[in-house]
């Protein structure tokens, strides 16, 4: 099962969430929980799924334990990894246990100031029995049954004798155990309860778990979106398991994907460090941003709030939802008075999105990154964030030796293929690849950059202007993980879109590799964090085409945006003042369908009739119709 499955069964979950007042009554979780211990354990992020025995090292007395009233952390190799690549983030686990998981071979991390310990991940009682007794000392098993076609009926009919087994083999191998029952399974179990949290209370799972594990995990992922709520459930449940097993560590679990931010998950944390010793956070594959973010916000750095971050289908800023409403103006990199031209945008442009191909750059044989950094700098200094697309599909969009033709030529599959790893054209300085790693490397970090976006309005056709959709859907993917992978390993922080649009080109032809459902296919790709839809000739709200493409990214979990939306003067309609009206609707209706970002075509540029000048009707609309915010 691939993770964004695994992923999407997590949000299904999630569908049941919202907890009422009467339902808080009904689980019967109050104020007054014992304290329940000193030592801090945060479980990050489900391990694929199955068994996942880790890489065997000599039996010599295994990694140390965790140091009494230190922290410790559980989490997965990748996640792991995310976090070292930025330094405020890598601060809150130092004088850390860390419990990663891990697949088999791959060898144990070893960073200074933290300790690593490898687990053993399973959702079968039947596979931890038979791996258990291969694994080295010292290492810890995870049993994690839940309601879903991994753990085996047997196991999910009765998963209190499944951990009493699973905990009976564990100490006879000479190995510690946590017990993760899901949330999910007690509801399965206790159909009749609202939710999954009242189902788990009243089936007192934490009392009846406990004394078969050295560790337990209530997983009160899904209420961390309101802090209140999540300590409420986890303290009571901590509280019964403590009084089955006085010796048991006891965790709880937030999440990524179920509406929670970062800032809500420290409120989690300082609420329960000294009553609840763990906590466990899923992380949505491939998207580690919001987790960065948490462990930055715990090391105390000071710019941790300032990036945007996705969680689940919405975007983030500062601990609020956050959305963004704003302009093209791809020709920013040549605006030498690029601080004027943003207060003439006025204060409700809170975004922009422009052409960052290194033809604009470029100096010679090399990269001018004056141009960028004056950008880059004034849009931090106005509030506007960006986002830099950093190639064209297009090459001859605009009159022959226009920069914004990029490399002078449509990309067609064999670029996407390898070429975007090797073609060097005369305009460029150097591959498409290197292009991408060095305006990340430069710009990691910044709060002033929203997104990267990798390929405007990127298609994978043939030689031939044709299209094999299914080999340029899977040639799209490729290239998404690629670069993805690539960008997030220097950038984590920053999020990530392909620039693919859903919709119709020219003729009526799809684009080829996200054409109808294969646009969230491809937009599943566990890199990406925003799907774009471009919309042109149409005044109405939401036509049919931008419906479908929102369903479809809400389906796969990611964000929605509108980058380009057009409506032409005179042409289409009459009057500037017109068009604002029609774009006040526009916007209204995105924000109130879940949109998370809409930006018109285009800043002051002539462009037949879609340009938007100073003093322009529209410009009061922004920031003011549901989208984005007056800055």
């Amino acid at each position: 099962m691939n993770a964004h499955i695994r992923f999407g069964l997590d949000r299904m979950e999630a569908s049941r969430l919202p907890m009422s007042s009467k339902e808080k009554t009904t689980l019967g979780i109050g104020a007054g929980a014992a304290v329940v211990g000193a030592t801090a354990l945060l479980l990050l992020n489900r391990n694929p799924p199955g068994c996942l025995p880790l890489p065997h090292r000599k039996k010599n007395g295994g990694p140390p334990p965790p140091t009494s009233g230190g922290r410790s952390w559980l989490m997965d190799l990748p996640t792991f990894n995310a976090i070292l690549t930025n330094t405020s983030a890598t601060a809150s686990l130092q004088g850390s246990t860390v419990y990663v998981g891990m697949s088999p071979g791959g060898p144990v991390p070893s960073v200074s100031g933290i300790a690593v310990i490898p687990i053993a991940h399973y959702f079968s009682s039947a596979s931890l029995i038979a791996g258990v007794g291969n694994l080295p000392s010292g290492w810890w098993v995870l049993f994690d049954p839940e309601s879903w076609a991994l753990t085996p009926a047997s196991d999910q009919a009765d998963p209190v004798t499944a951990a009493k087994n699973c905990w009976q083999a564990a100490h006879a191998a000479g190995h510690k155990i946590w017990q993760a029952p899901a949330s999910d399974l007690a509801m399965k179990l206790d159909p009749g309860a609202v939710n999954q949290f009242a189902a788990y209370t009243a089936l007192n799972w934490g009392a009846l778990f406990a004394p078969y594990a050295d560790g337990l995990s209530i997983q009160g992922q899904g209420l961390d979106a309101n802090p209140a709520a999540w300590t409420a459930f986890t303290l009571s449940q901590a509280k019964a398991a403590l009084a089955a097993n006085p010796n048991v560590i006891v965790s709880s679990g937030i999440s990524s994907s179920r509406g929670g931010t970062p800032a809500d998950w420290v409120q989690c944390y300082n609420s329960a460090k000294g009553t609840i010793p763990c906590m466990w956070t899923n992380a949505e594959a491939g998207s580690y941003t919001p987790i960065v973010q948490f462990f930055s916000l715990l090391s105390g750095a000071p710019t941790s709030t300032s990036l945007v971050i996705r969680s689940g289908t919405k975007l983030y800023l500062n601990g609020s939802p956050w959305t963004y409403n704003g302009l093209n103006y791809w020709p920013a990199l040549t605006d030498p008075n690029i601080a004027s031209s943003f207060a003439a945008m006025g204060n409700g442009v809170n975004a922009i999105r422009f052409w960052c191909f290194q033809t604009y750059l470029k100096n010679g044989g090399a990269i001018d990154w004056t141009a960028m950094d004056n950008l880059v700098a004034a849009a931090q200094t106005a509030g506007i964030k960006l986002l830099p697309t950093l190639a064209n599909q297009w090459g001859t969009s605009a009159p022959p030796g226009n920069p914004a033709n990029d490399s002078g030529s449509d990309k067609i599959l064999s670029w996407w293929q390898s070429g975007y790893q090797t073609d060097i054209p005369s305009t460029w300085v150097m591959t498409y690849y290197d292009w991408v790693k060095a305006v990340v490397t430069r710009y990691a970090g910044h709060p002033a950059i929203a997104c990267w976006i990798l390929v405007n309005e990127g298609q994978a056709v043939n030689a031939d202007s044709t299209c094999n959709e299914s080999l340029a859907l899977s040639t799209m993917q490729a290239f998404a993980t690629t670069v993805g992978q690539m960008v997030k390993s220097i950038d984590p922080g920053h999020l990530l879109c392909l620039g693919n649009s859903a919709g119709y080109v020219g003729s009526g032809l799809q684009y080829c590799g996200s054409s109808n459902y294969d646009y969230g296919t491809l937009g599943s790709n566990t890199y990406l964090d925003i799907l774009d839809y471009h919309d042109y000739n149409d005044t109405a709200p939401e036509q049919g085409g931008l419906v479908d493409a929102l369903k479809l990214a809400q389906t796969v979990g990611k964000a929605f945006v509108v980058n380009e939306s057009g409506i032409q003067v005179p042409g289409q309609v009459a009057t500037d003042a017109i068009r604002a009206g029609y774009f006040r609707a526009k916007f209204s209706a995105w924000a109130a369908s879940g949109v998370c970002g809409g930006l018109v075509w285009n800043w002051v540029t002539p462009n037949n009739g879609f340009e938007v000048n100073p003093n322009d009707p529209l410009l009061s609309v922004m920031g003011t119709a549901g989208l984005g915010t007056v800055r």
